[in-house]
């Protein structure tokens, strides 16, 4: 007898230094799930949640299942010391405890046999959450946000499953949750397949839908009316929960801007999309700004003048046009102010609701080349003999987009001299439509005989640039 009451003595010390030192004697038949603590020290208790929170009831029993007496206790997180916490419950004295209400408890199992002791702690929690509405929270130009709400309250979730640390004299609060909580497992969607939404909906209960424009790098919302779903996956295994908003309208507008240069020698346009992010051309540029904007009721296009031109008394904007969207897309800058210069092609976007008047705005720069007429393409010898073969005397390279011989000229002028001083061919006007002197005296009279010929080049750029004298004239052969 002696020793059997010695053993009991040790077995009640250990339980009460380490109450969750022993398996679970704790059953809940009813649980919907059930888990463990994760203490900090020690061996770790049950914790079972309940979807329903329906005379909850827990059964407790000694560990070899003998005939005992019981106590119950209830956790109570305002009591200190901490080792005070468990409060025992008046007159509950069954194996039976019903009518359970969240939180922490603990028995104490008396085997009536010998009197020996076991304790037994286990957390309750009730699973009762409701997904009540996904509202629009506010709709901006650059986002729209969307309100979760909850039944309880969203900021009263973590609350309905929290345990405390039971094997530290600090009683910590831990929660029984996943690391990112309630919501951690869900999906969101847009319910309009024109509107990728991202799947991870971070900061709930309030959920950002915005998007970024790749020309500008600026955020903007939706571009389409949508209606939006939110999916969480219950992390007690309760199954999916779903809600959904109504149809919100789409407020935000996109820019984009398309720019071409018309790179065609003749009378017939022939425009080429420019991708580098410095696109360059010769004056007088022809452009064509063509608008790729979404959700827009309204456009914008503007010219902003090379700092140079504005310091000599240039508008610092030098030209503006606009449309409306569902009229027209396409803009067509004016030569005459294209010439040499840096400029600024800007590109406005409009969208006017009853919310709000959304703009966006994209900045491409576009160069007009300084003008230049290279003497390295200037030949000094050509045999005018209809061979096909350097029968003209002519700019070498004059219409190559890769290495041209002549850009951004406003007149030209070329006259051919015998070495006398008499005028046997002239011509005057855009470079690159001339053809070449034919060896003919004024290009259709009789064929000019051998010899040495003598060559003046006049040219004014657009940025006024003169050309003459020096490496633009010189001596040139001509054989048959």
């Amino acid at each position: 007898m002696r020793k059997s009451l010695i053993t009991s003595l040790i077995v009640l010390l250990i339980v009460v230094l380490n109450p969750g030192s022993a398996s679970s004697q704790i059953y809940a038949p009813d649980r919907d799930w059930a888990g463990q603590t994760n203490y900090s020290i020690g061996s770790q208790d049950s914790i079972y949640v309940f979807f329903v929170d329906n005379e909850l009831t827990l059964r407790a029993q000694y560990s070899d299942s003998s005939a005992s007496s019981y106590q119950w206790y209830k956790y109570d997180s305002n009591v200190n010391p901490t080792a005070d916490r468990f409060q025992p419950m008046a007159g509950q004295t069954d194996s039976i405890l019903l009518n359970v209400a969240p939180g922490g408890y603990r028995v104490e199992v008396n085997r009536i046999s010998d009197d020996s002791k076991e304790f037994y702690a286990v957390w309750v929690m009730i699973d009762n959450i409701q997904l009540t509405s996904l509202q629009l929270s506010s709709n901006t130009c650059k986002t729209l946000k969307l309100y979760l709400s909850t039944s309880p309250n969203i900021y009263d979730i973590n609350s309905q499953f929290t345990y405390f640390d039971i094997s530290t004299t600090a009683h910590h609060e831990k929660v029984a949750l996943p690391l990112k909580g309630y919501f951690s497992n869900h999906l969101f969607e847009s319910l309009n397949p024109d509107v990728v939404a991202n799947p991870i909906a971070d900061g709930i209960p309030f959920i950002y839908v915005e998007f970024e424009n790749e020309q500008n790098s600026k955020t903007y919302g939706p571009l389409f009316d949508a209606a939006y779903r939110l999916t969480v996956t219950n992390p007690f295994g309760r199954g999916d929960m779903i809600v959904e908003s109504e149809e919100i309208q789409a407020i935000a507008t996109k820019v984009g801007l398309d720019i071409f240069f018309n790179t065609s020698t003749d009378n017939l346009p022939d425009w080429e999309k420019q991708d580098k992010d410095l696109p360059n051309g010769e004056a007088l540029l022809e452009m064509k700004l063509v608008s790729t904007a979404e959700n827009a009721d309204s456009l914008f296009w503007n010219i902003i003048n090379d700092e140079r031109l504005v310091k000599k008394g240039g508008d610092s904007i030098a030209w503006r046009d606009k449309s409306i969207f569902d009229d027209r897309i396409e803009s067509f800058p004016p030569k005459k102010y294209m010439v040499p210069g840096v400029f600024g092609v800007e590109h406005v976007s409009k969208r006017t609701t009853a919310y709000a008047v959304c703009m966006d705005t994209i900045l491409r720069v576009v160069e007009v080349d300084t003008s230049f007429i290279k003497p390295e393409f200037i030949p000094n010898v050509f045999t005018p003999n209809h061979d096909e073969e350097n029968d003209f005397f002519i700019l070498k390279n004059i219409i190559d987009n890769k290495d041209p011989s002549v850009k951004s000229i406003k007149s030209f002028r070329i006259t051919i001299l015998t070495r006398w001083g008499n005028k046997v061919y002239e011509f005057s006007g855009n470079p690159k439509e001339w053809e070449g002197w034919n060896g003919k005296i004024n290009g259709d009279g009789k064929e000019a005989g051998e010899g040495v010929y003598y060559y003046v080049i006049e040219a004014v750029g657009w940025d006024g640039r003169r050309y003459k004298g020096g490496v633009y004239k010189g001596f040139l052969h001509l054989y048959r």
